[in-house]
């Protein structure tokens, strides 16, 4: 037995709930032509897994559905490679390499600030103070 396209899922679901596409289109701020498209199953027009769950939560909270198992039917059928379990992602590699990792946990460690991934975090957390 064949497993439910989520695309239909998402149709039949905003049938159900009386919308347009265009009523789907201006609750979820999502553009009808990709509104079509993923109803039928044409993912790539997302950009990417990561935009394409997103999609569907939007669409599932204005068209009653349960996001969580549209999310999971999307993932069986649609979700693009992943790195296999165990293995690390190759964003965080390539972000900061084993050594700068090492020195930047170092010089964190140690209380003191150098350039790179471990100051400009701290700039991003810490808080606002005006005229500093």
């Amino acid at each position: 037995m064949a497993a439910v396209g989520v695309g239909e899922i998402v149709r039949a679901g905003r049938e159900r709930a009386g919308l347009s596409v265009r009523d789907v289109s201006e609750a979820t701020k999502i553009r009808a032509a990709l509104l079509e498209a993923i109803e039928h199953d044409e993912f790539r027009a997302c950009l990417g897994d990561f935009y394409a769950r997103g999609h569907l939560r939007a669409i599932a909270r204005v068209t009653d559905l349960d996001a969580a198992a549209l999310v999971d039917q999307f993932n069986l059928l649609h979700a693009e490679d992943r790195p296999p379990v165990g293995e690390p992602a190759t964003a965080t590699s390539a972000v900061l390499s084993p050594t700068s990792r090492a020195s930047s946990a170092a010089s964190t460690a140690s209380g003191r600030l150098t350039a790179g991934p471990a100051l400009a975090w701290r700039r991003l957390l810490r808080p606002i103070r005006p005229g500093v």
